[in-house]
């Protein structure tokens, strides 16, 4: 399967939604996204409540205009009104904290080499953990177990900040444990073999709360387009409309990429990219950025896209905890399902919290790790360095990995976005 088997419904879903979608670009410009239809009261009350933004803070902001600040959760309440310049759209720098968590998200996304029975490269897709031992792509990406089989993931495959590729980390898949595919929602759920160094990429927790993303936000992606070096969006999709299953967001810039995470600006795990609605010539074909016609071999980063389309987080596990599934795999599917939010950064307590008592550690304190850099192209670059490179419960690795080499195949009303 490739990109074009998913992007006729694409098509259709984004035409069906004209009308909607206009009207709200029209309230998204004018600042009134209260009459935005999926930003229920409800809705905008969840969000503020994960950002811990005061109460009386929700009708100024949603008064002014909608831009929240890139640092939540964990903020707590007292700091959230030095943020209203970003909210109200006035400020747009953001702290070294986004590039710092943004880096800590990016270890757990990898590039999917989609492989024959032989061993010979297919295509690319991308891929993120989501548990300790599982990864989650596109339908289209890994259609079947036999093809998951094959395939393999690979860490770490990005420049360092001298432009030269850093040394990366191929893993096997175990399909065999369990795979959990579906064509509509066009998510592959997949193991991981087992391996110690797993662990030191980390994972992206599936919320299925809702809350966290309204319409006229913007989303972040990180991604390895055609299989290139791992890239982030940043900043450039705004959010447009949300469907019962879907989200669309666009850009004038910045595509996603086959089974990339989609993020809000809190780093949080939004959507699942899987499609986009693409131009087309005069002769209905998909055209690309400089105006040829499109052809498979180039990429679907080639593409001139119109649109993206995201699948929404808390439709996706909704759908993976409905799933029958053997016995044996069940371990591994409640991982996934009692997954709780990355922590609040040190020092950044919630009312709520403090409410509560202390809990017991089920887990080791994290260890301190070698600094990583990352380099963003924003188009600007930007070089990060941060210590602990971890998203959820991993063991930072004790020494650097050794170059990857191939490893043989293993063992009525919406509820609100996202």
């Amino acid at each position: 399967m490739t990109i074009l088997s998913v992007i006729p419904e694409t098509e259709q879903r984004f035409a069906a939604r004209e009308q909607v979608r206009q009207a709200n670009l029209a309230h998204i410009k004018r600042g009134d996204i209260r009459a935005i239809a999926a930003n229920t009261p409800e809705l905008l009350s969840q969000r503020l409540q994960r950002l811990h933004a005061e109460p009386e803070l929700v009708d100024t902001i949603t008064r002014e205009g909608l831009k929240f600040d890139a640092i939540g959760p964990g903020q707590t309440s007292s700091s959230f009104p030095r943020s209203l310049e970003r909210v109200l759209d006035s400020n747009d720098l953001l702290g070294m904290r986004f590039f710092e968590q943004g880096l800590r998200a990016a270890r757990a996304v990898g590039r999917v080499r989609i492989r024959s029975q032989h061993g010979d490269d297919l295509g690319f897709g991308t891929g993120f953990m989501v548990t300790p031992r599982l990864l989650l792509t596109n339908h289209h990406v890994l259609p079947s177990a036999v093809e998951a089989g094959h395939s393999l993931v690979e860490f770490n495959y990005q420049e360092n900040e001298t432009g030269a590729i850093q040394a990366s980390r191929l893993f096997a898949l175990a399909p065999e444990q369990l795979y959990l595919s579906d064509a509509e929602l066009d998510y592959s759920l997949v193991a991981v073999a087992d391996d110690p160094d797993l662990a030191s990429y980390g994972w992206l927790p599936l919320i299925e709360d809702t809350g966290k993303l309204l319409v006229g936000e913007t989303v972040n992606i990180i991604q390895h387009p055609n299989g290139e070096p791992k890239q982030l969006a940043i900043r450039n999709n705004q959010v447009v409309d949300e469907l019962e299953l879907f989200l669309h967001y666009q850009t004038d810039t910045d595509p996603g990429s086959s089974g990339s995470p989609v993020f809000n600006d809190q780093w949080e795990v939004v959507a699942l990219h899987h499609s986009g609605v693409p131009k087309r010539n005069e002769a209905n074909e998909v055209i690309t950025t400089d105006g040829r016609v499109w052809e498979e071999r180039m990429g679907e980063q080639r593409i001139a896209w119109l649109a993206n389309e995201g699948v929404r987080v808390s439709r996706l596990v909704r759908h993976i905890r409905s799933q029958p599934l053997a016995a044996a795999a069940e371990p591994l599917r409640q991982q996934l399902l009692v997954a709780t939010p990355m922590p609040p950064v040190a020092g950044s307590i919630s009312a709520a919290e403090r409410l509560q008592p202390q809990a017991a550690e089920t887990e080791p304190p994290p260890q301190p790790a070698v600094a990583q850099l990352a380099t963003w192209t924003i188009p600007l670059q930007v070089t990060v360095s941060l210590g602990s490179p971890l998203l959820a419960i991993a063991t930072p690795p004790q020494e650097q990995p050794e170059e990857a080499s191939p490893l043989p195949a293993g063992e009525g009303a919406q509820e609100g976005l996202t």
